[in-house]
């Protein structure tokens, strides 16, 4: 049954022309979570010139499962020109399953991002992740010290002891 309805949206996504529709079908699609039945529909999406379109695009790997996926996500976000998607991408992300390939992401974008808004949601998916990478908690902590902002300053402060580290030896 769920083939049967997976293959009819995939069917209608790439017949229509009309964004709004693709923007629906690529919703459905974020329900299914099937990276491989999947994928290879949604990968064309990621090139339209429409940013609504390419935000769904992101959003189908919502419920998407395994470093495969998360790969997969991560390499077309690093091709994504537009800060309004990228910004939207990490709140998918977000919302994605933890995963290594997920984490080694976020600590990336910690590093070299300097949007903030999507440096508050990379320290929401780092802080997240503190339990399952411990590593998280000294990058985070680490991070303070060159951080300027102070939005994403508190945000890692929710994650993290503001006492400095010569203080906790």
């Amino acid at each position: 049954m769920t083939d049967e309805i997976n293959k009819r949206l995939i069917d209608r996504l790439q017949s229509t022309n009309s964004v709004r529709e693709r923007v629906l079908m690529l919703g459905a699609l974020s329900n299914v979570g099937d990276y491989r039945n999947t994928h290879g529909a949604i990968l064309p999406f990621f090139k339209s010139k429409n940013e609504r379109v390419r935000i769904a695009a992101f959003d189908s790997f919502r419920r998407m499962v395994g470093e495969e996926s998360f790969k997969t996500f991560s390499s077309l976000y690093a091709d994504e020109p537009s800060i309004v998607v990228r910004r939207r991408a990490v709140r998918t992300a977000f919302n994605m399953a933890k995963s290594n390939s997920r984490n080694l992401w976020a600590m990336s974008l910690l590093e070299q991002e300097r949007d903030v808004n999507i440096l508050q949601r990379v320290v929401l998916i780092l802080g997240d992740g503190i339990e399952k990478y411990p590593k998280n908690y000294s990058l985070l902590q680490n991070s303070l010290e060159g951080m300027r902002d102070r939005e994403v300053r508190k945000a890692i402060f929710k994650y993290v002891s503001p006492v400095r580290k010569e203080v906790l030896r």
